[in-house]
């Protein structure tokens, strides 16, 4: 739906459902971190309410806090690192990714992308949270690059790797549960 409407005039503003949002626990906060992510690597806007802020609690649980709020933060800091007017969505230069996984793709004009990929199930369903292993192929244009992986629950980059580009690029993912980016950034 992010991606449909990308072109349109005015901004897309996701908004959560409540659905997840009415629990207060890691798997639902897990949830929203996901589609959060998904929204904002497919150009919009993503609203939640956090309803661990209550009378008395304003700034949150202690639990909320070292989850969702921290993994808003981390959200809100690397989409910040970005030259944001210079980004567009770019599913198409992808074509090989994990199963069971959702993939958005950032470009950074000529600099660079990142492939947010995301475990497509959730909560209750099976195989939601186990690692997920494999690799992706993208269509770069020729060139030097440096890829690393971040992880959007701690906020932490992996060590950068130098990566030659070209149609058909290869890149082989650590494995990860629910969530991870690939950064790939021109050299």
């Amino acid at each position: 739906f992010c991606l449909d409407t990308y072109a349109e005039r005015k901004p897309l503003n996701l908004d959560e459902d409540n659905i997840a949002s009415e629990y207060k626990d890691v798997e639902a906060w897990t949830t929203h971190r996901k589609r959060a992510w998904t929204a904002l690597m497919s150009g919009a806007h993503y609203d939640y309410i956090d309803f661990s802020i209550i009378n008395y609690c304003e700034t949150g649980t202690p639990q909320s806090r070292e989850h969702i709020r921290s993994w808003m933060k981390h959200l809100s800091r690397f989409v910040h690192s970005l030259d944001l007017p210079r980004t567009a969505p770019r599913r198409d230069l992808l074509k090989e990714q994990p199963p069971h996984t959702c993939a958005s793709v950032l470009a950074v004009a000529d600099t660079g992308l990142c492939i947010y990929l995301a475990d497509e199930r959730e909560r209750d369903q099976p195989g939601a949270g186990e690692p997920i292993t494999g690799h992706v192929t993208l269509d770069l244009p020729n060139g030097k690059y440096r890829v690393a992986h971040f992880a959007p629950a701690t906020g932490l980059y992996s060590p950068w790797l130098p990566v030659e580009g070209g149609p058909g690029t290869h890149l082989l993912l650590e494995a990860f549960e629910h969530d991870i980016v690939v950064r790939i950034v021109k050299d």
